[in-house]
């Protein structure tokens, strides 16, 4: 994932069974962005380990998010894709297009197909390494 994305590093979530101790060994610098789309455990683990000014996107997780707020209040920036969406799409795209990250596509055709791409969408093995 480092060489195909752009990641600074990473790890299997699903073979780690201590957050905490796997984000302090794959990033000992601490961590300046982290897309959060599921909240809980990980998020909790993560939180810990922000550097100050870190950005969190936050997508998916509306129970958390006042949570989130006063928990990342003055040292990182937390906030909804909502808010950000437009600037981080074109952030992104400068980045995909500069070779700096990396991304998988995985395209279903025809309508069909929906139901299909759906179950993929949700598929924790979508997010596994094959």
């Amino acid at each position: 994932m480092k060489e195909e994305f752009g990641y600074d590093d990473a790890f299997n979530y699903h073979k780690e069974k201590d957050f905490d101790a796997a984000l302090s060994k794959y990033f000992p610098n601490g961590i300046d962005v982290y897309l959060d789309n599921v909240g809980g455990r990980m998020l909790e683990a993560v939180l810990n380990h922000v550097n100050k000014h870190a950005k969190i996107p936050l997508c998916g997780m509306i129970s958390e998010l006042s949570t989130i707020r006063c928990i990342c209040k003055g040292s990182c920036w937390a906030h909804t894709w909502i808010v950000l969406g437009i600037n981080f799409a074109k952030d992104m795209e400068g980045h995909l297009k500069q070779g700096k990250i990396g991304s998988k596509l995985k395209i279903f055709h025809g309508i069909d197909k929906f139901l299909e791409s759906l179950e993929d969408l949700y598929s924790p093995a979508a997010t596994l390494e094959k």
